[in-house]
């Protein structure tokens, strides 16, 4: 990512004054100091403003400051250092992680002690300075630790500090961060190419793992033989992977098979007995290898085990990649449903490297294209327009081009789910456009259809209803869209829909998660690019999906 804006965060006597002010010099940006602008702004300092108007008006005027520096167009680049309590405030955190790169310094108690001048901090006024240090920083470790880069500045001269400020601002570079944004719970999705080849990239993830699960001594790898056998490198994906896992923390780890099934009561069971088995903790933490079967079953059984352990996610499928491995949405199926027992926990971060994407069987990328088109269609026509200028380098799988898809993508989910987690507002419901048709064909037809080829359809079906609702036409230039995408393969797949059960479709579809009493929350597309939630009574979404559901498939086939 182009990085514009850096803020030093850490606690008073790290050293973030002094070293955002060189790091300012060394790469010709603007310095401010969040502190410095206050003490300006009201003609007093620090101590002053807490000993006359007390904390609460010193961080309101901090928070304040903050926007209007997220907010400024006027510079390209700034360097800025924030006040050690800053980012305590989720608001103030969202901000920052939105607009730029966040490093953290750290410097042991005694240190910082030593740094600090005598009554120039107000929160170390009193006896015992050196134990309310400690308090603050263990206090402020579940802010400090979503920081992007962190150097502890105990030992190392400043000239030290700013060469590895420099060296990470040249890796922030080469991935991309999206930002999901829930104020202690909050986690990146990275987005990079040889994420586990380069040896510097390497590093910055080993570095940031060790980080965000510091307490952790063991994690258990979730995976299956035919994922961790995908040609990476000059090896295989599982021995790489495994490989830097076991560098960092003690491995463990199980191969289940491949499909749909898999995410099924009885392997639930079966993970949560053999995590018993080797001892993991509740300080310990999942890796989940693979595409959205195992992110959601992996998951569901981190968010249950032990009532709640950590996760990762390193997706391998393009559906993974810009949608399912994001977000927290995590479970099983059952008999009648897709998806009908689950939860709603967040992993600690999500990898996400576009280089596996390379070999990736044709039939799963082009399912992997369906949650794509689905974010184009309904959310981001310029994401959608980008589409159909490319295609071409799409299907040559150009490195540049299917890491701007799944920056895009994982940035629009990323943004949602921070506004909507558990989909209390509604806005969350925007992402299952093409979902409540789609979840109910692969539950009445076994889950012997991808996943997105299931949400290609419910896409189109859900655009014809869409049309007749809000009197509008969309549906033939949608059809379109679909046709420039799907080929020969997808024609064959999207055959098995003659031996569909119609009557476990309907039944499944009365199940769909945004069903509120006898109503459906349905997403209707208003025009590409902007869909908005209605209710919709589940007898009359019944009757208008049995009325369009032949002729849209009869369009479809004809189309490809």
């Amino acid at each position: 990512m182009r990085v514009e804006k850096i803020f030093i965060v850490g606690a008073p006597g790290a050293g973030k004054t002094t070293a955002a002010k060189e790091l300012a010099k060394k790469i010709n940006s603007e310095f401010i100091d969040t502190d410095e602008l206050i003490e300006k702004q009201e003609g007093k300092t620090i101590p002053e403003i807490f000993e006359e108007k007390g904390e609460k008006y010193f961080r309101n005027l901090e928070n304040q400051v903050i926007q209007k520096i997220v907010d400024s167009q006027e510079k390209e680049k700034i360097v800025v250092s924030l006040g050690g309590g800053a980012i305590t405030n989720p608001e103030n955190l969202h901000k920052i992680r939105e607009k730029g790169i966040v490093i953290c310094l750290y410097a042991e108690p005694e240190e910082i002690l030593k740094r600090i001048p005598k009554n120039s901090r107000p929160l170390l006024k009193g006896d015992n300075p050196l134990e309310k240090i400690k308090k603050i920083l263990e206090e402020r470790e579940k802010w400090y630790r979503i920081s992007d880069f962190y150097i502890d500045t105990t030992n190392i001269p400043k000239e030290e500090t700013i060469k590895q400020i420099i060296d990470f601002l040249k890796i922030a570079e080469k991935i991309h961060f999206s930002r999901v944004n829930l104020a202690e719970r909050s986690y990146d999705v990275i987005v990079g190419e040889n994420l586990f080849q380069d040896e510097n990239l390497k590093e910055f993830i080993r570095k940031k793992l060790k980080r965000i699960l510091k307490s952790a001594k063991k994690t258990f790898l979730i995976s299956t033989s035919s994922i961790k056998e995908v040609p990476y490198g000059e090896e295989n994906l599982g021995k790489v992977v495994s490989r830097f896992l076991s560098e960092s923390f003690e491995l463990h780890g199980v191969n289940l098979p491949d499909g749909e099934n898999t995410k099924d009561a009885f392997y639930a069971i079966f993970l949560w007995n053999f995590l018993a088995d080797k001892d993991l903790k509740k300080n310990d933490f999942l890796t989940i290898l693979g595409g959205g079967v195992l992110g959601d079953l992996g998951g569901f059984v981190a968010g249950t085990y032990l009532r709640g352990i950590n996760y990762i996610n390193i997706p391998t499928t393009l559906l993974a990649q810009v949608d399912s491995s994001i977000g927290g949405k995590t479970g099983i199926n059952t008999s009648l449903a897709k998806n009908m027992v689950g939860i709603i926990h967040q992993p600690s971060i999500v990898i996400s490297d576009i280089s596996i994407l390379k070999t990736l069987p044709e039939e799963d990328f082009l399912s992997g294209l369906g949650e794509v088109l689905k974010y184009s269609v309904s959310l981001e026509k310029e994401l959608l327009e980008f589409l159909m200028s490319k295609r071409r380098e799409i299907f040559e799988r150009d490195s540049q081009t299917l890491k701007y898809i799944v920056s895009k993508c994982a940035d629009i989910k990323a943004r949602i789910v921070s506004e909507d987690e558990k989909e209390e507002k509604k806005t969350r419901m925007l992402l299952n456009f093409g979902h409540t048709i789609g979840h109910a064909l692969e539950s009445a037809l076994n889950f012997s259809i991808p996943h997105g080829f299931a949400v290609s359809v419910g896409i189109l079906v859900e655009t014809k209803i869409s049309d007749m609702i809000l009197s509008k036409n969309l549906f033939p230039q949608c059809l379109e869209i679909f046709r420039q995408f799907f080929n020969e393969k997808a024609q064959i797949i999207l055959k098995r829909l003659e031996n569909i059960n119609s009557e476990k479709f309907f039944s499944s579809m009365k199940l769909d998660k945004k069903t509120r009493g006898d109503e459906i929350n349905f997403t209707l597309l208003e025009e590409f690019g902007k869909s908005k939630i209605e209710k919709i009574k589940i007898e009359e979404f019944e009757s208008v999906v049995r009325s369009v559901f032949g002729e849209v498939l009869k369009n479809l086939s004809s189309a490809l």
